[in-house]
């Protein structure tokens, strides 16, 4: 019995040298964005007369999922992923009194995007634009909402062959 495991975990590294040698390649994914917005306010005094108070907020979004890329060419491809994120705002209001406030909410993206590498070298820095479908769990009421995406990284290639 163990080595009939051991052929099968054989036929699977070769089967994953297979797929390597194609067009299509599944990998995880990890995106953290991190944005600074200042705003105003609209504040409704007792007195009846209207204010605006600057505010700000910090968010950082952490998102973990898998990605699908399919190579047009060795530079082009294009990747769909289903990732699950993580959103923590802080939001101060710093002509008011108070402490800032703390807010978490997490939900799905499914990011479409189209990516060019800069080389077909095994590191090569990267640029994608696409967009990213998102819905919320914390706001039931949402519907799904898209936004745009610019991104760059780099892209590293381990091993374009497992097996012999």
């Amino acid at each position: 019995m163990k080595s009939f495991l051991l052929s099968v975990d054989l036929l699977g590294a070769c089967m994953t040298g297979v797929l390597a040698q194609s067009r299509v390649s599944i990998a995880p994914a990890y995106w953290l964005n991190a944005t600074k917005t200042s705003y105003q306010v609209d504040v409704l005094n007792p007195n009846g007369s209207r204010t605006l108070i600057p505010a700000d907020i910090r968010s950082t979004v952490s998102s973990v999922g898998l990605t699908a890329r399919y190579h047009v060419t060795p530079k082009w491809d294009v990747s769909v992923g289903a990732l699950y994120y993580r959103n923590t705002a802080r939001t101060a209001n710093w002509q008011g009194p108070g402490e800032p406030i703390s807010f978490t909410s997490e939900g799905w993206q499914l990011p479409v995007l189209v990516n060019y590498r800069l080389t077909a070298r095994r590191l090569s820095p990267y640029f994608s634009a696409g967009v990213v479908f998102a819905k919320s769990k914390a706001f039931t009421d949402d519907h799904l909402w898209t936004e745009g995406v610019v991104g760059a990284g780099a892209n590293y290639r381990f091993m374009s062959r497992l097996c012999y």
